[in-house]
């Protein structure tokens, strides 16, 4: 994005937003940067570090494309994420119907459901993890944030 403002008398102001990667996503052998609006900014070879691996529903785009629609929820999440809780999801994917799961290190699987009420929704996950964390397997459903559960598979 670029807004342009006049100086007077005889200056211009250009001021340029950058486009940010909120996620990578696998593709044939690379994988794709993209933005939180589903923009595919770069084709590279290996999963730049940092970014969140997501599972995008429908067909991917090629840089300068923008994926298919039906990915927004997980786009949403993938640019939301708190500092706290990037470095433990490994992975972002949306179901049928828009509700979005995660995936954490160790194994331990999150149900978000919509990507409404996300604040609260990551509130319960970080807490959940501060206290006892779940053994690996575990399933942590946050889908209704005013009540968590964490069980077993």
């Amino acid at each position: 994005r670029a807004t342009v403002s006049l100086a007077w008398p005889d200056g211009v102001h250009i001021t340029v937003t950058e486009r940010r990667a909120v996620c990578a996503v696998a593709q044939g052998a690379g994988w794709l940067e993209v933005d939180r609006t589903g923009r595919v900014l770069a084709d590279v070879s290996v999963a730049p570090p940092g970014l969140v691996q997501a599972q995008l529903r429908g067909a991917l785009a090629v840089p300068g494309h923008v994926v298919a629609p039906g990915s927004r929820a997980a786009l949403a999440v993938a640019a939301t994420l708190p500092s706290v809780l990037r470095p433990v999801v490994t992975r972002v994917e949306e179901e049928a119907g828009g509700a979005v799961d995660l995936t954490l290190a160790g194994g331990i699987q999150v149900v978000l459901g919509s990507a409404s009420q996300l604040g609260a929704k990551y509130e319960d996950v970080a807490a959940i993890l501060a206290g006892a964390p779940p053994a690996a397997g575990s399933v942590i459903d946050v889908s209704v944030p005013q009540s968590p559960t964490v069980s077993d598979t």
